[in-house]
C-alpha cells in the first residue's frame, strides 16, 4: 500500500516488482515498471515507464529492504504473492486488502476499489500540484486522450521525461492529513560485517 500511495502505480505492477526493477539513473533511485497482463504481455507501451520513489518511501527504508532482498538472492520483492490461475500476483492481496479496509476503516461503498483508490488519489494531488498533464500520463503510465503515447506525447514526440525531473513531479505527492508517523522504517535483517 504505501508503495501505491506514493507512486499511483496499479497493483498488478507493483506485485511483479522484483530487486532488479529498482534502479538508479543520475543518482536517482526508480521502478523500472514493465508490467505484464494475465496473458504474460506487455500490459500497454504507455505502462513501461520509470517511477522516481518518492523521499518518504525512502525515509522509511525501501532501498535497505530491496538490498536485503538482493543480498537474499533476488527475485520478487513479495515473494508471498503467488500468481493466481490468470497469472495474477496481487489478486488476493487485493480481496484482503479490500476487506481490511472495509472492516477498519468503515468504507462501505462497493464502488470504492481499496488499491485502486491509492492511484486515484496520486491523480488528484498532482492534478492539485497543477503538474503538467504530459508528466502526470508518464508517471501513471496513461495514454493522452488521443490514445497516443504519454513518451510520444509531449511537442509531438521531441524530447523525453528524465528521472530527476519526475522525481521533482513525485516529491510533490503529499497527500495532505496523511499522517505516518507510527510507520516504524524498515530495519535490515542483515548483520553489517564486524
Amino acid at each position: 500500500p504505501l508503495l501505491a500511495v506514493f507512486t499511483g502505480a496499479r497493483r498488478e505492477e507493483l506485485a511483479q516488482l522484483a530487486a532488479d526493477r529498482v534502479r538508479v539513473e543520475m543518482g536517482v533511485p526508480y521502478l523500472a515498471l514493465d508490467p505484464l497482463d494475465d496473458s504474460g504481455n506487455l500490459k500497454t507501451d504507455e505502462s513501461r515507464r520509470a517511477v522516481p520513489l518518492h523521499r518518504e518511501l525512502i525515509r522509511l527504508g525501501f532501498l535497505e529492504f530491496v538490498e536485503d532482498c538482493r543480498r537474499a538472492g533476488g527475485g520478487h520483492l513479495f515473494p508471498l504473492l503467488k500468481p493466481n490461475k490468470r497469472g495474477q500476483y496481487a489478486a488476493k492481496f487485493g480481496d484482503w486488502w479490500g476487506r481490511y479496509v472495509r472492516d477498519k476503516a468503515g468504507v462501505a461503498d462497493p464502488m470504492i476499489a481499496p488499491m485502486h483508490s491509492f492511484r486515484h488519489a496520486v491523480i488528484t494531488d498532482l492534478r492539485q500540484q497543477r503538474i503538467r498533464e504530459d508528466e502526470e500520463r508518464q508517471l501513471l503510465g496513461h495514454a493522452d486522450r488521443n490514445g497516443r503515447s504519454a513518451q510520444v506525447d509531449s511537442h509531438d514526440g521531441y524530447g523525453e521525461h528524465l528521472v530527476p525531473t519526475l522525481a521533482e513531479v513525485v516529491n510533490l505527492i503529499s497527500h495532505r492529513g496523511l499522517d505516518l508517523s507510527g510507520v516504524q522504517p524498515y530495519v535490515s535483517r542483515f548483520k553489517p560485517p564486524g
